[in-house]
C-alpha cells in the first residue's frame, strides 16, 4: 500500500502536548505532523518510499522558539522610574525617592535601565538603603539587561522566594522554549508541539532533560534537527 507519510521518526519523544505529553514516534507528511504515538500506530502508514529515523533511544523535542517579545515588559519600562542617567548612588536613591513620594502605600516601585558600572560606586543600592526610601512600597531595580535586581525588604517579602528554590524548574524550561514561545506569539496551532497537524519541527537531544540530573543537563547535546521534515543539522561527532 502506497504511504501518507514521507518520514516517520522513532525515539523518547517529548511532544509538551498536555493530552498526550509522551509517544514512541511520530509520522510526517509534507511538512507537518500527520500522527502521534505507538510505534504500531504510526508504521501503519509507512511505506516503501518513507524516510525512517530510528534514534535509538534519544529524546525528540519541539524545536526551540526563541520568540524573544517583551510588549508587556516594554510598556513597565516606559512607565517605571528611568535610571539611565544617574550616576551615583545618591541620584540613584533621590529619583526613585520622588517616584514613592507620589506613590500610593503598597503600589511597586519599578525601576529600569540601571547600569551599576556607569556609577562612580560601581554597584547596587543595598536593600538597607532601599528599605530606608520606604518600607510601605515593595521596591524593584532591574539592570539595563534585566537579569539582575536588587529589592527592599517588602518586595522580597511579596515575591515570598521558596527556601529551596534555586532556578528554574526542567518542565517550566522546556515549555518557556516550545509551546508557551509559540503562545507568546499566536502560533500555538502551528507549532510549539508534537501534535497532528502542527509543523515537523524537531530537535533531537542526546539524554531526555527529565531523565538526567540537573548538573548534567549542561551536557546533553543536539543531535539533529529538522523542520519541514527535512534533516538541517546532524551532529558527525
Amino acid at each position: 500500500m502506497e504511504s501518507n507519510l514521507d518520514l516517520v521518526i522513532k525515539g523518547h519523544i517529548l511532544t509538551m502536548a498536555n493530552q498526550q505529553p509522551r509517544v514512541q514516534a511520530v509520522g510526517v507528511k509534507e511538512g507537518k505532523i500527520a500522527v502521534a504515538g505507538t510505534v504500531n500506530e504510526v508504521e501503519k502508514d509507512r511505506g516503501e518510499n518513507t524516510l525512517v529515523l530510528d534514534l535509538k533511544g534519544k529524546t525528540v523535542l519541539p524545536s526551540f522558539i526563541d520568540s524573544h517579545m517583551h510588549p508587556v515588559l516594554t510598556g513597565m519600562v516606559q512607565a517605571g522610574v528611568d535610571l539611565s542617567a544617574v550616576h551615583t548612588i545618591d541620584d540613584t536613591l533621590v529619583k526613585i525617592k520622588k517616584r514613592v513620594e507620589k506613590t500610593h502605600p503598597g503600589v511597586w516601585i519599578l525601576c529600569f535601565r540601571f547600569q551599576d558600572k556607569l556609577l562612580q560606586e560601581k554597584r547596587f543600592p543595598t536593600k538597607q538603603e532601599l528599605d530606608d526610601i520606604s518600607t510601605a512600597h515593595p521596591i524593584i531595580i532591574f539592570h539595563n539587561d534585566l537579569h539582575f535586581a536588587m529589592m527592599n525588604t517588602p518586595a522580597i517579602q511579596q515575591i515570598d522566594f521558596p527556601a529551596e528554590l534555586e532556578g528554574v524548574q526542567t518542565n517550566e524550561a522546556l515549555r518557556l522554549f516550545t509551546i508557551n514561545s509559540a503562545k507568546i506569539g499566536f502560533e500555538e496551532d502551528i507549532k510549539g508541539s508534537i501534535e497532528k497537524g502542527k509543523l515537523a519541527d524537531f530537535v533531537v537531544l542526546s539524554r531526555d532533560p527529565y531523565q538526567v540530573p540537573h548538573d548534567e543537563i549542561g551536557n546533553i547535546t543536539v543531535e539533529m534537527t529538522i523542520l519541514g521534515g527535512n534533516i538541517v543539522y546532524q551532529n558527525k561527532t
